[in-house]
């Protein structure tokens, strides 16, 4: 695009300096989705100029830190195709473009060769679990009430204000109230039900905050969930529970 680094670089050396060029082609979805107003505030709330901020939780930082190269751009390129979805409506959605529509966010998150084209049977595979499943396109779905996907929320809570993105949040028939994180990491091994157990431990707190800033937001009705849709698996339970025996594991 005109307003790019690359752009800049094209205009002192047509040969972009000896680097290869692809032209992508233009895509359906591109215009009326991946383009974001810019949103300012007139005036800044108190409780953000009075106390210090601090960044995002170091889990999400260090979620792919040991799962190889690809998996964070994996891990991005799936939130961003669930969030393109979700605001279509998985129902509206059409399929067709959904490989070049990857391939690109593959390659702007710096993928190339071997590792691009494994990254984009991976993204293949948990979008088509996702698609398929009847969970996955419930939580896709644009039929719930107040829908938000990548919904970034600000919590003030002992002097600090952390910052936090909801992968994708909803109120269902039931008015229930959905927090939901994808966890786009895969298990090769045996065992699944023990690694989606480990995997509900370790991101519990992560939810609880989400849960807590929402509460404070005078959301009630809280459920926490993770989905997994390299393994199309689901983790579900009440953000402030009476006992355990309400975890759901369908």
């Amino acid at each position: 695009t005109k307003n790019s680094f690359l752009h800049s670089l094209l205009e002192q050396d047509e040969s972009c300096f000896g680097a290869q060029i692809t032209q992508l082609e233009k895509l359906e979805h591109d215009t009326e989705i991946m383009q974001k107003s810019l949103q300012r505030m007139q005036n800044i709330p108190q409780a953000i100029t009075s106390y210090p901020v601090t960044d995002s939780e170091q889990e999400s930082k260090a979620e792919f830190g040991w799962a190889g190269l690809e998996a964070a751009p994996v891990g991005n390129v799936l939130h961003a195709m669930f969030e393109r979805i979700a605001k279509v409506g998985v129902a509206q959605w059409k399929p067709e473009n959904n490989s070049k529509i990857m391939h690109r966010l593959l390659i702007q998150e710096g993928l190339s060769g071997v590792i691009l084209d494994s990254a984009l049977a991976r993204c293949q595979t948990g979008l088509e679990n996702t698609l398929k499943s009847e969970r996955g396109r419930w939580i896709l779905s644009k039929q719930h009430r107040d829908t938000h996907c990548e919904w970034a929320i600000s919590h003030q809570q002992h002097g600090r204000v952390s910052h936090y993105i909801i992968d994708r949040s909803f109120e269902d028939n039931d008015g229930i109230r959905w927090i939901i994180d994808y966890k786009t990491a895969s298990h090769e091994g045996g065992n699944i039900e023990h690694f989606l157990d480990e995997e509900c431990q370790r991101h519990q707190n992560q939810l609880q905050r989400y849960a807590l800033a929402l509460q404070a937001m005078g959301h009630h009705n809280l459920r926490l969930a993770l989905y997994f849709p390299m393994l199309d698996a689901w983790r579900a339970w009440d953000a402030f529970p009476q006992d355990e025996s309400n975890k759901d594991k369908t």
